[in-house]
């Protein structure tokens, strides 16, 4: 009883807590040291239900402190106010790509760029921008293409693939600054990108005294300075009057706990905005010294009339394919199926009998029967539609398709491939190597990559792993072919070799292996014997 009382008063104790902090956060407004010139456009509602503690078990903030900055930026390039215009975004400082899925499924957009200066910090953590399963079972729901690229860069340094940014997110990046760079935020962003929107969140150094045994000048080693929320203002306030076409409004994340509201919040932001509201036209200087790293395209369903033919035309032969097993449709060596009885099976892409003849004429010959319907004609033994491909050919597939840039070599498509010719593989640089079985049809789609942190030999194959471990320090090439089956075969392998020659049959008795070989001698010539005196089975 006694442990249910004190459970009891415990969530009590925090349900108080909960409830006053959101109420302390409606009647308390920032430290009244706002301009008249800072108007406030945007609120951010998801602060209002945020909650800070600070007890015996030190100070907490719920939803997390990063969480909660990510969540004010989703909520901003989201708010009405953009008319959905918010359509390329660049995150500077992007570092482990934590924002990346707080800002993918914001509408509209259709580029998202990530850049750091940390190129070791992007090539551990880019593969989380990869499409998931989700993105591709809802890509339906996905109606605009969206691009993700990941830079490795300064912010200091001008790159013309930058222009045209609607929004430009720095999430406590200019803290990390030296001061060089920091002065060169404003030229880049402002007078550069010039876009209609730019975050920029800090640490508010006056919320520190609140951390409990916190003793260092600054929240990280790497942390430059950190700033009051006067100093974040003068700084603010000097970028619009040097551009006058931009305002600025101030907001804060991570509220201070009961009773410290007078030092703000642990996070305080910097939202820049175009009088207009508008991304300005900005012209290329010529310069691209950002490096690309990695760019992934996510699938999405496009709605436009190629789509629409290529399904119906799909639809279309699957039916006509099915029906050949039915007698129903069967006139001696062909079929005449009616149209009305196909039209019910695509009426969620063709609304009419007109408009199925029209398709179905491109692949089939439509004639009217006896009663005068139409029919669709076509060989009862044929497989497919000849015409149909090379029509259909120009249709893309819009499935998400990612892949590794610069140092990579792609496998030309469009190139004959011979599966029986040997291929060398030299494992003195870093490449993918795949082992999985291909037919003769089949021609791989195999991405070569010489970045380092991409040398992992992938295979299906237990002796192609062991094997290339075993070569791996050698500069000798190993030889792959494939076999009949269209596998991939290692031939030249020096553990190969050795196990053929006998160096790793220790574990085989030599007195077996001549017995065996006695054994088989003699069964041949009996095997002989028998034949010549016609006792052969």
């Amino acid at each position: 009883m006694l442990v249910l009382q004190s459970l009891l008063l415990s969530v009590g104790i925090e349900a108080l807590a909960y409830l006053k902090s959101i109420v302390v956060s409606y009647l308390y407004d920032d430290d009244g040291t706002s301009g008249p010139e800072e108007k406030n456009i945007i609120e951010i509602s998801s602060q209002k239900t945020c909650v800070t503690t600070l007890d015996e078990l030190g100070l907490r903030f719920w939803p997390p402190l990063y969480m909660q900055r990510y969540m004010a930026v989703q909520e901003i390039l989201e708010h009405p106010i953009w008319n959905g215009s918010i359509k390329k975004v660049v995150d500077f400082g992007c570092a482990e790509l934590g924002m990346f899925k707080c800002i993918k499924p914001v509408p509209g957009l259709n580029n998202i760029m990530l850049v750091d200066i940390d190129f070791s910090l992007l090539d551990l953590n880019q593969t989380k921008v990869l499409p998931t399963n989700y993105d591709h079972l809802s890509m339906s729901e996905r109606k605009e293409p969206l691009t993700v690229d990941i830079y490795n860069g300064s912010i200091a340094d001008l790159d013309d693939r930058m222009l045209g940014v609607d929004a430009v997110i720095c999430v406590e990046l200019i803290e990390h600054l030296h001061s060089d760079v920091l002065n060169a935020v404003p030229h880049t962003v402002f007078e550069f990108i010039r876009p209609a929107l730019a975050l920029f969140t800090t640490p508010n150094v006056e919320f520190n005294i609140l951390f409990p045994n916190f003793h260092t000048e600054f929240r990280h080693d790497d942390h430059k300075f950190e700033w009051t929320r006067k100093q974040l203002k003068d700084w603010a306030r000097k970028i619009t009057s040097c551009y006058p076409d931009y305002a600025v409004q101030f907001d804060g994340i991570g509220a201070a706990p009961y009773g410290g509201e007078k030092l703000g919040c642990c996070s305080q932001m910097a939202i820049f905005y175009r009088k207009d509201m508008k991304t300005s036209p900005a012209k290329p200087i010529g310069c691209t010294p950002y490096k690309l790293l990695r760019r992934v395209s996510y699938p999405f369903e496009l709605h436009d009339e190629n789509v629409r033919e290529r399904t119906i035309y799909d639809k279309l032969i699957k039916f006509v394919t099915e029906a050949r097993f039915n007698h129903e449709y069967l006139i001696d060596d062909s079929m005449e199926i009616p149209l009305n009885v196909i039209l019910p099976h695509i009426s969620d892409c063709c609304s009419s009998i007109n408009e199925l003849e029209k398709f179905a004429n491109k692949l089939y010959c439509i004639k009217k029967n006896d009663q005068g319907e139409l029919v669709l004609l076509t060989d009862a033994f044929e497989s497919s539609s000849d015409e149909y491909k090379s029509d259909t050919d120009s249709y893309s597939n819009h499935s998400g398709q990612y892949s590794l840039l610069e140092n990579t070599e792609e496998w030309d498509n469009n190139k004959d491939i011979d599966l029986n010719e040997t291929v060398n593989l030299s494992f003195s640089e870093s490449r993918h190597c795949y082992s999985t079985p291909m037919t003769n049809n089949q021609k791989p789609n195999v991405y070569f990559s010489n970045i380092d942190s991409f040398s992992t030999v992938c295979s299906s194959s237990d002796l192609y792993k062991t094997a290339a471990d075993h070569d791996m320090s050698c500069n000798e090439d190993m030889e792959i072919t494939s076999s009949s089956n269209g596998s991939i075969v290692v031939d030249n392998c020096k553990m190969y070799q050795e196990f053929l020659t006998g160096r790793f049959s220790s574990t085989i008795d030599e007195e077996d292996i001549k017995e065996t070989e006695k054994t088989l001698t003699c069964e041949s010539n009996c095997d002989d014997n028998d034949i010549e005196n016609g006792n052969a089975l």
